[in-house]
């Protein structure tokens, strides 16, 4: 995040990247002014209470510490230290054509978006990167061997525009996932297992091992 201009993130089921992403974006608004005046855009869901739901997590991250902070909130947006943020469900893609100084454009879930949403953020990516230098940050876990993450994992979209990130569950072991509920998933979701934590996309088409697992066999 700090040495990438823009990001592409492949992770497992809740292994924890919105929760991070949320309290990056927080970091970077109050650790110092640099953003103020600036915006900050995060994409998610189809619906606008699953996009409030985001930013009532954002205001959450206060409230031990800094009970009754007045945030100037509105529905799906807030402002910390004079940043103003946004969270747009994926059903108003198109409005956030137009604006200017946007730091950073996080995008959650984007392979559950539908197909012609996935082409209009296409849109979007190019046109902040153009003018206004957004930096931009997408983690989803995969979905169809036919969209817009496939597309950015195989070079065929966004050639050299992201660092890309394989967040598999192996990961997370013994950190946010135990064994037992990983063997518990495994037996219970055995369809959508490899999808949801192996990084593997659905159906016949897609990978065959992890990303890690590759790795360690070129490595050992």
């Amino acid at each position: 995040l700090e040495h990438n201009q823009h990001i592409w993130i492949k992770k497992s089921r809740g292994i924890g990247a919105t929760e991070l992403m949320l309290r990056y974006l927080a970091w970077q608004c109050l650790s110092s002014s640099d953003l103020a005046g600036q915006s900050i855009f995060i994409i998610s869901g189809t619906r606008e209470d699953f996009a409030n739901n985001l930013k009532i997590r954002l205001e959450e991250l206060f409230e031990r510490r800094y009970s009754g902070i007045d945030f100037k909130s509105k529905y799906t947006e807030l402002v910390l230290n004079r940043t103003w943020l946004k969270i747009f469900p994926t059903k108003a893609l198109k409005s956030l054509r137009g604006y200017t100084d946007v730091a950073y454009i996080f995008i959650d879930e984007a392979d559950f978006f539908e197909l012609q949403e996935q082409k209009e953020l296409g849109y979007v990516i190019k046109s902040y990167e153009e003018k206004s230098k957004a930096k931009i940050i997408m983690a989803s876990t995969p979905n169809r061997p036919d969209g817009l993450y496939h597309a950015i994992e195989h070079d065929e979209q966004f050639k050299e525009f992201f660092k890309k990130i394989f967040l598999p569950y192996t990961l997370g072991l013994g950190k946010i996932y135990n064994q037992e509920f990983i063997d518990r998933e495994r037996r219970l979701r055995s369809a959508e297992f490899d999808r949801e934590y192996g990084l593997m996309y659905l159906g016949r088409i897609g990978n065959v091992f992890t990303q890690d697992q590759i790795d360690l066999a070129i490595f050992h």
